[in-house]
């Protein structure tokens, strides 16, 4: 806990932010404008990956084009849910633990719902029985067969499976689901 606090203050999202959003634009401006960016987000990062998936010009490049094409977050924090899950215009997936105390079931369920009935916006909302803040990143790999280290895995797995279809209808030249947004690849 002592390394807790002044790790979140240096990265507090007023500071965090604009380092994010910067790092994307060059990128978008140099070898991304063409190639499709994928945004994965655990616990703190997973705020900014979810305000990626608005429709906020800080989070599109000077042209309009958003900062990245398909968006995986894994037990997000500092999340305002509703909004920040009304508020999502691109496609998005999401790895929770049903006893997450950072973003208890009661708003995954929310968050879920809104996801849900969001029309042009593909999206899925993965909930893992039994696991809690940090699974997917924190299970112990020298116990191959712990539940927590399958979930791991499996949200792993999600991921990967997330970003090859975000990217294969890139490739296939085929409009992506939030076009409606403005950008179409």
């Amino acid at each position: 806990m002592f390394e807790f606090i002044p790790f979140m203050y240096r990265n507090r999202f007023s500071l965090s932010w604009p380092r994010v959003t910067t790092f994307l634009k060059v990128l978008r401006e140099d070898k991304g404008a063409t190639l499709p960016v994928g945004i994965a987000g655990f616990c703190w990062g997973g705020q900014h990956t979810v305000k990626l998936c608005h429709d906020r010009a800080d989070a599109k490049t000077a042209k309009g084009q958003p900062l990245a094409d398909a968006f995986f977050t894994a037990h997000p924090s500092s999340l305002t849910v509703p909004q920040d899950i009304v508020d999502v215009k691109r496609n998005l997936s999401i790895a929770i633990g049903d006893d997450d105390a950072v973003m208890p079931i009661k708003q995954v369920r929310v968050a879920q719902k809104i996801l849900a009935d969001k029309r042009g916006v593909d999206s899925e909302v993965v909930i893992y029985p039994g696991a809690k803040h940090g699974f997917s990143i924190r299970a112990s790999r020298s116990k191959p067969d712990s539940k927590e280290t399958k979930q791991a895995e499996e949200a792993e797995n999600q991921a990967i499976a997330w970003f090859r279809r975000q990217f294969g209808a890139i490739e296939q030249n085929q409009v992506p689901p939030d076009s409606e947004a403005g950008y179409v690849a």
